[in-house]
């Protein structure tokens, strides 16, 4: 064969090849085939966007708009989004169990159809799109229970199918209503009002906080408002009553009612009179929606609220991520502060000595969890009569900035400040000095609030790299042994015989390097006479020395202590005691 032949026959056999992976990839698989075969209509849900159903003399419309599905006839009003995604989803889904073809023409063709009730139908579903256009025809039942004979108007058969979508569509308009009372979820809602007889109560969210702003200004209870929200999300629509007596009823004139914002938008819903002959039921009214509702009367239960109901009843709200500085004044005491730097705590009277993170973390605590005895006075004009003009206590939480931001200007912005005046019976007053009311706080929950900054002494002792210790000097029962290194950076121990045991070496220098307390048992460095063990320790980066005294053993075995660098008495561990008490040399 020549070898003109044999690449002609080589570009044929290539264009073939391509011509049929192009046609396989543009062409459904059989899987694909057969599972579209499978199914009555070949429906794209996202296209739909107008629905009829007719249902003998009943025409049920709804059409898709920016704002979801609404019911256009035969009452204007919001379609329930559920009800509708369940029906586009059967109708999509809808499995041909069977297939009725050859049913013959004129006549014969008319019986067949009348027989299975498709010739007139009195149940028909219409989906209409921009793609798409299906009438589906619902006839009888078929001798098999739960399915039923369509037909689509498209096609000369009739098919069977099960009866899921039939027994859907069949229900009545009222079916397709949305059953909930306010189109918002509740993180949507920005702003709430609560008309009572007594007056209104109005809340607005701040950044995701509620706050009342009428008739008082309260921090809210985030509880109590996402529980009443919850309350109206979850109250169903029992009955529609288009044209009977509650109608009359008027939104603007209900003694009781609330009104939900979201942006721009609103609903208010109005609770009216109890339904005759339905205990248990009332009558409301939504301000976009036609007609009146009958719900549970625990509705109007639920908006009888007063302003204590769902005021915040913690003693205060902080976000410690928030603050950087923690200022506490007590009458007769100096002042404490604590500040964060690098994200630890530091006690600031004490050069920056690290506190505790457990007892600040406390602090927040207390006061974010536990709740106020009770709300004294709306107005804190009258500070005297509670012995807050002058307070005994008072702990101020504050944020710091080195620079000026878009927020704030460089320097401390005060958050929150907690003032504490005088004790009556087994409460304390108190206020929030941001905050214009009077509270009292349980006695039990304020006597064990810190007052200075010992409370939050942390129970790192000493934290010092071993690369910077020069040599550390030890006196017990009348001896000085001297830990110091050589000329190649060893350590040696000199003024005790016998050879040298390292490895206790390395855990004394190990413990003490990294000394921690158990707990600190005053503020007062009670030097123990005579020390049981001094230890001075001398650092390459500093000439001051630091000295350890370590006293007699407390009841519960471990040891009292004081240190040169730290106001106040503390224990260590037995166990480290033991460690720098054991000889260093064999």
């Amino acid at each position: 064969m020549k070898i003109s032949t044999t690449l002609a026959l080589l570009v044929i056999a290539i264009g073939l090849g391509i011509f049929v992976w192009i046609l396989d990839r543009r062409s459904p698989g059989n899987r694909e085939q057969l599972a579209h075969s499978a199914y009555l209509v070949d429906l794209d849900r996202n296209d739909v966007t107008q629905l009829e159903i007719e249902n003998g003399d009943t025409r049920t419309r709804l059409l898709k708009t920016n704002d979801g599905w609404r019911l256009t006839a035969p009452v204007v009003d919001r379609a329930d989004s559920k009800v509708i995604d369940t029906l586009l989803y059967s109708t999509q889904f809808l499995k041909r169990d069977d297939t009725l073809g050859n049913l013959g023409k004129g006549d014969q063709k008319r019986n067949y159809l009348k027989q299975f009730g498709v010739l007139r139908s009195r149940l028909i579903l219409r989906c209409t799109g921009n793609k798409t256009h299906i009438e589906l025809q619902f006839g009888g039942e078929t001798a098999v229970e739960g399915s039923c004979y369509v037909r689509i108007v498209s096609k000369d058969e009739v098919f069977v199918t099960d009866d899921d979508l039939k027994n859907l569509i069949s229900k009545p308009p009222d079916s397709f209503r949305d059953h909930q009372l306010t189109p918002f979820l509740s993180p949507e809602i920005d702003r709430i009002v609560l008309t009572q007889a007594a007056g209104e109560i109005e809340l607005t969210r701040q950044q995701d906080q509620w706050q009342i702003e009428r008739p008082i200004k309260a921090r809210a209870s985030q509880a109590a408002v996402n529980r009443m929200l919850k309350k109206i999300s979850e109250t169903p629509v029992l009955q529609f009553k288009d044209e009977e007596g509650g109608g009359e009823l008027e939104t603007e004139n209900s003694p009781t009612a609330i009104t939900l914002f979201s942006g721009q938008s609103k609903v208010k819903i109005a609770c009216g009179a109890p339904v005759s002959n339905q205990p248990g039921h009332i009558y409301v009214r939504v301000s976009d929606r036609p007609s009146t509702f009958v719900v549970d009367e625990s509705l109007a239960q639920t908006l009888e609220q007063k302003p204590n109901d769902l005021r915040d009843r913690r003693i205060v709200r902080l976000n410690p991520d928030l603050i950087d500085r923690i200022t506490i004044t007590t009458k007769g005491q100096p002042t404490a502060q604590l500040s964060r730097k690098e994200g630890h705590w530091m006690i600031s009277d004490q050069h920056d000595a690290p506190a505790d993170a457990d007892a600040v973390e406390h602090l927040f605590n207390t006061l974010n969890s536990n709740d106020v005895s009770g709300f004294v006075s709306d107005n804190a004009s009258d500070l005297t009569s509670y012995g807050l003009d002058t307070p005994a206590n008072e702990f101020a939480f504050s944020s710091y900035s080195s620079e000026n931001t878009a927020e704030e200007n460089a320097g401390e912005t005060r958050i929150a400040t907690l003032a504490i005046g005088r004790l009556e019976g087994d409460n304390y007053y108190a206020r929030v000095e941001e905050e214009p009311y009077i509270v009292a706080l349980p006695r039990r929950i304020v006597e064990q609030l810190p007052t200075n900054d010992f409370s939050f002494r942390s129970h790192e002792i000493l934290n010092l790299p071993r690369s910077d210790l020069a040599s550390v000097e030890i006196t017990k029962d009348g001896t000085t042994v001297v830990l110091t290194r050589n000329e190649k950076g060893q350590w040696v121990v000199q003024g005790q015989n016998g050879s040298q045991n390292d490895l206790a070496i390395q855990t004394f220098l190990n413990t003490l390097s990294g000394l921690h307390s158990t707990a600190w048992v005053s503020e007062k460095s009670l030097a123990p006479e005579p020390a049981v063990e001094k230890i001075v320790i001398h650092r390459k980066s500093d000439q001051k020395q630091i000295v350890l005294q370590i006293g007699e053993k407390a009841a519960e075995g471990d040891e009292y202590a004081t240190i040169s660098t730290l106001p106040g008495t503390f224990l260590i561990r037995a166990l480290d005691f033991q460690n720098l008490q054991d000889s260093l040399v064999r």
